[in-house]
């Protein structure tokens, strides 16, 4: 009501000054966190006549943005990608945050979405498309549909071109997370041993094979290639990773002994860095579980008393305080 009059002043003004008023307003009043700002961007959009059009995909971005971050059900959130949708002047990647949310409430217009991006952004884009659009349908638990688009896409891809390792590579994390631990590991292989990629991400596809082909008891293919393992574990300065891959080694054969524990001494060696009075009490509290919880794993207990006893009393007082952050 306190705005009432101010924004029916800015009626009579020219459209530019108009819309240009109104979307100072709507965004100061969200800068403020007040609730009133939806229903001056929603009275704005529905008045009659042309409006300045980059202001009005402003604003529209926006209302799908809120959308996303509070409450909202799966219709509104699908008016307002539709909304976005309409605009003509998107940037790529605000075109497929819109496409994205549109798919996973209406699952059935995946192939209009595609033809729409590639109208607009050409083929060169299709890859790029077809992986975003995949993950989002992964991602809200259409797996048929995220699988029947990434056949789609990877079929039409050069190897030799990123967008089909970033397909193969989101094909293993479905394989992956559905069990299907050996279509995973032949997945990552194919794009370690065929794709174009960088260096690091041949490395952390080449750990993702390794670690579903240790699960789908293809323990024989690891030792076949054991240098290549080796040097992409070398790579890795993540102890978690470090660590689980330790366990998951030991846990195969006899072969792996030797592997699993270099790549155990490794990611020791890192969380134990991490158990520090100038760490965060978190975060050496996380690296002091993982670590005990690895070394429980190899029968290695008196390590975990031994640790224990090294970290001092100030050490130990700082990471179990109530206060800490």
């Amino acid at each position: 009501a306190e705005l009432a009059p101010l924004l029916e002043g800015f009626l009579q003004s020219r459209r530019g000054v108009r819309d240009r008023a109104y979307y100072e307003i709507i965004a100061g009043l969200r800068n403020h966190h007040a609730p009133a700002w939806t229903a001056v961007a929603n009275d704005w959009l529905a008045m009659p006549g042309r409006k300045d059009a980059i202001l009005e995909t402003e604003i529209r971005k926006v209302l799908l943005a809120d959308a996303k971050l509070t409450p909202s059900d799966a219709s509104t959130l699908s008016l307002r990608a539709k909304a976005v949708l309409h605009c003509q002047n998107l940037q790529f990647n605000e075109w497929s945050f819109a496409a994205r949310e549109r798919l996973k409430a209406e699952p059935l217009i995946a192939q209009e979405l595609i033809a729409d991006g590639i109208d607009r952004y050409g083929p060169k884009r299709r890859h790029a498309i077809v992986h975003r659009l995949a993950k989002a349908a992964f991602q809200a638990g259409n797996e048929p549909l995220s699988r029947q688009l990434l056949a789609q896409g990877i079929a039409a891809a050069p190897r030799n071109r990123p967008g089909w390792g970033r397909m193969m590579a989101l094909l293993a994390k479905i394989e992956e997370s559905s069990g299907n631990y050996a279509a995973a590991a032949a997945a990552s292989w194919a794009i370690y041993s065929q794709g174009k990629c960088p260096e690091n991400i041949r490395s952390i596809t080449l750990l993702t094979w390794a670690r579903n082909a240790m699960r789908s008891d293809q323990s024989e293919e690891i030792l076949k290639n054991r240098e290549a393992f080796e040097k992409a574990l070398a790579k890795i300065t993540d102890y978690p990773q470090l660590l689980d891959m330790a366990r998951m080694a030991g846990n195969t054969s006899l072969e792996f002994r030797e592997i699993a524990l270099v790549t155990l001494a490794k990611g020791a060696r890192l969380a134990r860095n991490l158990i520090t009075v100038q760490s965060p009490p978190a975060i050496a509290r996380q690296a002091w579980f993982a670590l005990s919880r690895r070394l429980t794993d190899f029968g290695r207990h008196s390590e975990i008393t031994d640790l224990w006893e090294s970290m001092g009393e100030d050490l130990r007082e700082r990471i179990w305080s109530p206060d800490d952050n």
